[in-house]
């Protein structure tokens, strides 16, 4: 038989057991902006490019409910060129928070419009539009100009060498 200290102890063991077997997880979509650029070159007064804009983010969206990034493009209204869209989550957010970050910088880059480009940077998450296929480019060098490089390490597209001062 147990004694009623003995089964008070066991009371609390048992909650704090139980309680500490569900983990408390919260969602964070890392929405924070880390950079925005649009382009200087703009479209002709004559060509309506948000309607097709609009159609862009949304066919970006139906893609992005399936996997963790999207692409497409489609042709300009009232132009003979096209918009090439991309977004892109980072590989650890949930497809509900990626969905959130994306959310997010939809509604931030039309502000661009009606440059030709746009691109934002958010802590969980990519966007951009073109009027060209930049979909095999790995860096704009008109626009990727941030040298994270410094004199104690370079740890780009190869093996981290340190350099330790004397």
């Amino acid at each position: 038989y147990l004694s009623a200290p003995n089964s008070s102890y066991l009371t609390w063991v048992f909650l704090f057991v139980f309680i500490n077997l569900f983990s408390l997880s919260l969602s964070d979509p890392r929405i924070t902006q880390s950079r925005f650029v649009c382009d200087n070159t703009k479209y002709s007064r004559t060509t309506n490019a948000i309607p097709t804009f609009t159609s862009l983010m949304q066919h970006l969206g139906q893609i992005l409910n399936n996997q963790s990034w999207a692409s497409h493009y489609l042709d300009v209204i009232n132009s003979t060129g096209r918009m090439y869209g991309l977004v892109q989550c980072f590989g650890d957010l949930s497809p509900t928070d990626c969905l959130l970050c994306y959310a997010s910088s939809r509604n931030t880059l039309p502000s661009c419009l009606p440059a030709i480009g746009g691109r934002i940077y958010l802590d969980g998450c990519f966007q951009r539009y073109d009027n060209y296929s930049f979909f095999n480019e790995s860096i704009d060098p008109s626009g990727d100009t941030v040298n994270c490089n410094s004199s104690y390490g370079i740890a780009i597209g190869r093996e981290a060498s340190i350099v330790v001062p004397s």
